[in-house]
């Protein structure tokens, strides 16, 4: 899952897939957020996964014009939306029992 949230305007966009991200969900993703935030400045807050942080999607994220700001490592306590997701996922997991 991969889920954005703002101060603006709430929960963003998430998407929900069968696996695990790969760079080319990821780099969906960002492509997708961008659309629906055409002029908007976008800093994304992420943790250190490598499809986070390999090259090709700090070329695309470089190429969109979105910030990426990383977590320290191994700290999803600073991660604001961790708490967001656990939710998320709780209620999905609830669902497809």
């Amino acid at each position: 899952m991969l889920a954005g949230i703002s101060k603006e305007k709430g929960m963003e966009l998430v998407m929900q897939f069968d696996k695990s991200v790969n760079t080319d969900k990821f780099i969906e993703y960002l492509q997708r957020i961008r659309f629906l935030n055409p002029f908007d400045r976008i800093a994304l807050f992420m943790d250190r996964l490598s499809v986070h942080t390999c090259k090709r999607s700090k070329e695309k994220m470089r190429f969109l014009g979105i910030r990426q700001i990383l977590n320290a490592s191994y700290s999803p306590e600073f991660n604001p939306i961790e708490t967001i997701i656990s939710v998320i996922k709780r209620n999905i997991k609830k669902e497809r029992l």
